[in-house]
C-alpha cells in the first residue's frame, strides 16, 4: 500500500512543478495579448490568447 501512495505523491509533485514552470510562459502571452486588444489590435491579441484558452 505504501507504495502507491509514494507514486500518488510523485505524480502529484510533478503535475505542480509543471505548473509553476508553466505560469511564467502563460502570463506572458496574456500580457501580450492584453497590450494588443488595449491598442485595437485585435487579431494579435486573438493570436495570443488563444492558445491559452485552448
Amino acid at each position: 500500500m505504501s507504495n502507491k501512495k509514494g507514486v500518488l505523491r510523485h505524480a502529484v509533485i510533478g503535475l505542480i512543478l509543471s505548473a509553476m514552470l508553466a505560469a511564467p510562459v502563460a502570463w506572458a502571452g496574456f500580457e501580450e495579448g492584453l497590450n494588443a486588444y488595449v491598442k485595437g489590435d485585435y487579431t494579435t491579441a486573438l493570436r495570443e490568447w488563444r492558445p491559452l484558452a485552448e
